[in-house]
């Protein structure tokens, strides 16, 4: 039961199904946010819905804090908080890997309506990569040493340039926003690290959620079928380069049987496979 069903209708999904064909079934027509494209709507539409399940179905955009009741066949009763203003956005690289990042806010975080979540993502051929990138890792192997990766080894990083823009206006909340990085690769890692650049440095954020999956697509192409889907989940405080740092344990590496070689003269990396006989 949703405290104010004008906003969310509650529907018991009894087999797989698309969206927007069970929307027509319902005869519902929901009020996207102003500020989704055609796009992003269509995604939305084509959307699997897999049953049996509960599914909750939003009717328009909300900013109040509402609750949903669960109540258990042996009677126990709980009740979730649900709030909803997003800005979200999706994009594919040139490289055709795909990332998406949500922001989800209240009233108290002050963002004007009709802001837009804008999104550069930093790449190795720009020139501030090299530098941001040794700063990330740097940092994120200090976080995972500090959650439990005694000989962190940094696999990869993406970075993002993230701002909440009203016209060529940039907007800082004024309270924490909730952020959401989904990013889907080929490799899975030990743990991921996410790296705010602030104005006094690198700063490693708590984490309220890490996982790690294959991404659940009615179609998925030859290439596709090995890519993860990984998404992290914090809050925050203001906006800039994030980095998400993949996070292996040593032990992980060498399991894999590849080492690296780094020499004396410090330029010169070679990766070894100690299977190899010319290294007996």
């Amino acid at each position: 039961e949703f405290s104010d069903e004008s906003l969310i209708r509650v529907v018991k999904i009894r087999k797989r199904a698309y969206v927007e064909p069970l929307l027509q079934k319902l005869k519902v027509k929901p009020e996207y946010s102003a500020g989704m494209s055609k796009k992003q709507i269509k995604a939305i539409n084509e959307k699997v819905l897999e049953g049996p399940d509960w599914a909750l179905i939003s009717l328009k955009p909300f900013t109040s804090e509402e609750t949903l009741t669960v109540t258990l066949k042996n009677g126990e009763v709980f009740t979730i908080r649900v709030t909803d203003a997003q800005l979200h956005e999706q994009y594919i690289t040139a490289e055709g890997e795909t990332y998406e990042i949500t922001l989800t806010y209240g009233d108290n975080a002050g963002v004007p309506e009709g802001s837009e979540l804008k999104v550069r993502e930093i790449l190795p051929s720009d020139d501030q990569y090299a530098e941001y990138y040794e700063s990330a890792a740097q940092a994120a192997s200090g976080d995972a040493e500090k959650r439990g990766i005694k000989a962190p080894v940094v696999k990869d990083a993406r970075l993002f340039d993230i701002e909440i823009r009203n016209g060529d206006e940039k907007i800082e909340p004024s309270a924490p926003v909730q952020v959401s990085i989904c990013l889907t690769e080929e490799t899975e890692a030990d743990l991921q690290s996410v790296i705010h650049f602030t104005k006094t440095g690198p700063e490693a954020m708590e984490l309220k959620e890490f996982a790690s999956e294959e991404p659940a697509e009615k179609k998925r192409s030859a290439d596709e079928a090995d890519m993860i889907k990984k998404e992290v989940v914090f809050d925050a405080a203001s906006f800039s380069v994030y980095t998400v740092v993949s996070v292996d344990n040593f032990a992980t590496v060498a399991a894999d049987g590849m080492y690296a070689l780094v020499s004396a003269r410090g330029s010169d990396i070679e990766s070894a496979n100690p299977q190899d006989p010319s290294l007996s």
